[in-house]
């Protein structure tokens, strides 16, 4: 974010002439920049957990490098539905495909997966499953669709799994916005904390606030965001840039 010549006239036209009220807008406006950087920054974290989450791995492009870090989630726990069981497929066996993948992990692991994560868009095809439909309205087997909330309750009957559906979205390094789960991704978790998000020392963090020869200013929000703020002189500017160091652990990688 650059405060230039621009903003700077701006807010002293505001400060001079319009008024207390436009110059308090103009302000706000600026430091919505910089809330906008970190919540980038709070986006690129998420990003990293559903990577974790859906494929158990992390694939991600920082400082113009490729990076890929793999957590060792078994490759016989990922599973591609066969064509005739996908969930787009009104006739798919769609509790065995889940009974598959809960004995699959007690088998391996002794833990038992309780709940189901994905997005809307998933869960939408799930309720045009027939054999679902089949359970919760024998008398009336063909409705057009099911409730969103009588499908989860008997689902999660037969199942013993809680489905937890999560559609927020992230804007990638082309601008291109994707969901964090993808559509006809689901993962099966168990219950507890997955991981934890380890936040490393910024080179602002450990250079700037532990010296006083520089002219920035430095702020650490959310656990381990560096705020750098400083001014140029020629021409004159007032720059702010949000980094942090971060990488979510995954203990539970072998129960998924």
């Amino acid at each position: 974010m650059i405060i230039g010549e621009k903003e700077r006239q701006e807010l002293f036209n505001a400060m001079t002439r319009i008024g207390n009220q436009a110059y308090q807008r103009i302000l706000a406006r600026i430091y919505n920049d910089q809330l906008t950087l970190v919540e980038a920054a709070d986006a690129q974290t998420e990003r990293l957990r559903m990577q974790a989450l859906t494929t158990g791995k992390i694939n991600i492009v920082a400082n113009g490098e490729y990076l890929e870090y793999d957590y060792g989630v078994p490759a016989d726990q990922v599973h591609t539905v066969d064509v005739g069981d996908q969930w787009d497929n009104p006739d798919a066996n769609l509790l065995k495909t889940v009974d598959l993948a809960k004995s699959t992990v007690r088998n391996a692991t002794g833990v038992r997966v309780e709940y189901m994560l994905l997005n809307s868009a998933t869960l939408d095809k799930m309720l045009m499953n027939k054999q679902m439909k089949q359970l919760i309205n024998p008398d009336a087997p063909d409705i057009p669709i099911l409730l969103d909330s009588e499908f989860r309750r008997v689902f999660r009957t037969y199942t013993g799994i809680e489905i937890i559906t999560y559609d927020k979205m992230y804007r990638d390094e082309q601008g291109v916005m994707h969901s964090y789960i993808p559509e006809g991704v689901v993962t099966f978790i168990p219950r507890g904390d997955l991981g934890n998000t380890n936040y490393g020392t910024t080179p602002e963090e450990f250079d700037l606030m532990n010296s006083s020869n520089h002219r920035a200013d430095v702020a650490i929000v959310r656990v381990g965001v560096a705020i750098k703020s400083w001014k140029q002189e020629d021409p004159v500017n007032s720059k702010t840039v949000v980094s942090q160091i971060v990488m979510p652990s995954f203990e539970q990688a072998s129960h998924v």
